[in-house]
C-alpha cells in the first residue's frame, strides 16, 4: 500500500506541474504571439488591424459599468473563446476625446516663418520615398538610398554650413534653424490654440474607433530582447517616416504625442519601441513618439528631464494638432494594454504599479514615471519647471502645479497600470531639489513654458519615431 500511495502522489504532482505550465507559460506565450503588431478580427466592428496579422479576436462582449474610485479593482471577464482571464478597464470618467471630432483629423499647425522651410521639405520627403536623389537648392540637399523604405530616415541638422551627416548616409541637411526662446514658444502655442482645419480629410468617412478596442489582449509579457532599430522599423512598416500612425479602419478618438526624454539609453530605447508601438496600435490610437535628446554643450550637464518634456511639448505642437500628451520615461515598459494611452478630463498618473516598487504606490501625490495631460491642462500649469538639473522632485513640483490650478491627479486601477522598470545606473542626484521644490509655488507662472530656452541641433526622422536633439540653456544663462 505504501508503494501505491507513493505512485498516486507522484502522478498527482506531475499533473499539478502540467496544469501550472499550461496556465502560467503557454497562455502568456499565446498572448505574446499575437501582440506583435495588432490583430485581425472577424468580430470587430472596426475591421482588420493595420498589421494584417490573422489571429483570434480578444474582444470581450457583455461589458457594462464603469470603474470609479469606490470600485478600484476592475471586474474579471472570461474570454468567450479562450479559457483565460482578461482584465477589463474603462475610464474613471468620460474623456473629451469620446465626443465627435467636428474638425476631423488635423492638418499641420501654422508655424513660425523660420519653420516653413522644414515643414515643406518634410512633406516632400514623405511623398518621394522611392526616389534616389532629390536636389532642392544650393543651401540644402536630399539624399535617399535605394534601400527599402523602412530603412530610410531623414536628418535635419542645424549648422552654419551645408554638410551631410557622416553617421547617417540618407539625410536632409538644413542650415540656420533659429534658436528657440520663450517668445517663439509663446507664438507657437498661440498659433496652435487658434488652429482650425480648412481642408476636407477623406478619413472623416471612417467610423470612430471604439472606446474599448476589441484588439486588446490584457496582460503581456515584456519583451526584454529587442532587434535593431532598422528591424523594428520593418516590423512596423505601416508607420509614416517619423513614426506617425493612424489606424486604417477607423478614426481615433485621441491624437496622442508620446514625449520621451533621452540621453545615452540606446538599448532601453529599442526595448521601449519594440514593446510600446504594438500596444499603441492595438489601442487604435493616432500617435507619434517624439524622443527629445539632451545634447550639445548641455550633454555633459546633469539630466534635465522636466525641461526636455517642455521642449517635446513645443516641438510636437509645431508639427501636428495633438490633443493628448503622454510624458513617458524610457525605462518603463507597460505590462497590460488595458492601461489606455489617452487623456481623461483630469491629469492622469499612469505608472501606478511598478515592479521595482513591488507594484505599490510609494506616496499619494506621486506624479513621476508616466503622466498624461491635455494640451489645455499643460499650458494652464505652464508646463514643467526648468530648474531641476539632476534627478528628483520635478514630478512633485508638477503635482503642486496641478493642485494649485484646481486640477487633481487621476489614476487607473493598479491591476492594469502595471509597468516593468528596466535596470539602469542611478542618476546624479539634484542636491538642491528640495530647496527648489519648496520655493516652487512662487515660480509657477514664470518658470516653465514661459521661460523655456533651447536650440534644436538635429532632427532625425526614423521609421519608428522622431528624434530631436537639443541644447538646453539654464535660466540663469539667458539674460
Amino acid at each position: 500500500m505504501a508503494h501505491v500511495r507513493v505512485v498516486y502522489k507522484t502522478v498527482a504532482g506531475v499533473l499539478l506541474v502540467l496544469v501550472m505550465i499550461q496556465y502560467f507559460y503557454f497562455y502568456p506565450l499565446k498572448n505574446e504571439s499575437i501582440r506583435g503588431g495588432g490583430l485581425s478580427t472577424s468580430s470587430s466592428a472596426s475591421g482588420p488591424s493595420s498589421s494584417g496579422i490573422s489571429s483570434q479576436s480578444a474582444a470581450v462582449s457583455g461589458i457594462s459599468g464603469t470603474l470609479n474610485s469606490a470600485d478600484p479593482t476592475p471586474p474579471l471577464w472570461r474570454h468567450p473563446q479562450e479559457n483565460s482571464v482578461f482584465y477589463v478597464y474603462k475610464f474613471f470618467s468620460p474623456s473629451p476625446a469620446d465626443e465627435e471630432d467636428e474638425n476631423g483629423d488635423g492638418e499641420l499647425l501654422p508655424v513660425p516663418q523660420q519653420q516653413q522651410q522644414l515643414v515643406s521639405l518634410l512633406n516632400k520627403v514623405n511623398s518621394h520615398l522611392n526616389q534616389t536623389t532629390v536636389s532642392s537648392s544650393s543651401s540644402s540637399r536630399l539624399k535617399q538610398s535605394k534601400s527599402q523604405e523602412q530603412d530610410q530616415r531623414v536628418t535635419f541638422i542645424t549648422s552654419s554650413t551645408i554638410s551631410s551627416s557622416s553617421s547617417h548616409a540618407d539625410s536632409l541637411v538644413i542650415s540656420n534653424l533659429t534658436k528657440v526662446d520663450n517668445q517663439t514658444v509663446l507664438a507657437v502655442l498661440a498659433s496652435s490654440a487658434n488652429h482650425t482645419n480648412t481642408t476636407a480629410d477623406p478619413r472623416l468617412a471612417l467610423p470612430l474607433c471604439p472606446s474599448l478596442p476589441p484588439t486588446l489582449v490584457g496582460y503581456m509579457r515584456v519583451r526584454l530582447q529587442a532587434p535593431s532599430l532598422a528591424d523594428i522599423g520593418r516590423l512596423n512598416s505601416d508607420l509614416d517616416l517619423g513614426g506617425h500612425y493612424k489606424p486604417p479602419t477607423c478614426r481615433s478618438k485621441s491624437r496622442v504625442a508620446i514625449i520621451v526624454p533621452f540621453r545615452d539609453r540606446e538599448d532601453h530605447m529599442r526595448i521601449f519601441l519594440h514593446n510600446l508601438i504594438p500596444l499603441l496600435k492595438r489601442q487604435q490610437l493616432e500617435f507619434n513618439i517624439f524622443v527629445i535628446e539632451q545634447g550639445g554643450s548641455s550633454k555633459n550637464e546633469p539630466f534635465n528631464r522636466a525641461m526636455l518634456f517642455n521642449v517635446g511639448f513645443v516641438e510636437a505642437s509645431k508639427r501636428y494638432p495633438w490633443d493628448c500628451y503622454i510624458f513617458h520615461d524610457v525605462d518603463l515598459i507597460p505590462e497590460n494594454d488595458y492601461n489606455l494611452y489617452d487623456c481623461p478630463v483630469q491629469p492622469r498618473h499612469m505608472s501606478v504599479a511598478v515592479d521595482k516598487m513591488k507594484y505599490k504606490l510609494p506616496y499619494k501625490t506621486i506624479f513621476g514615471g508616466i503622466s498624461a495631460l491635455t494640451k489645455e491642462h499643460f499650458m494652464k500649469v505652464n508646463g514643467f519647471s526648468n530648474m531641476f538639473w539632476g534627478w528628483g522632485a520635478e514630478d512633485d513640483d508638477m503635482a503642486g502645479r496641478i493642485a494649485f490650478h484646481g486640477l487633481f491627479i487621476s489614476r487607473p486601477s493598479p491591476s492594469v497600470a502595471r509597468y516593468k522598470m528596466l535596470k539602469h545606473r542611478p542618476q546624479k542626484l539634484n542636491t538642491q531639489r528640495y530647496k527648489i521644490l519648496q520655493k516652487g509655488k512662487h515660480r509657477f507662472g514664470s518658470d516653465g513654458l514661459s521661460n523655456l530656452n533651447y536650440t534644436v541641433e538635429q532632427i532625425i526622422l526614423e521609421k519608428t519615431h522622431t528624434l530631436i536633439r537639443v541644447q538646453l540653456f539654464r535660466v540663469s544663462e539667458v539674460g
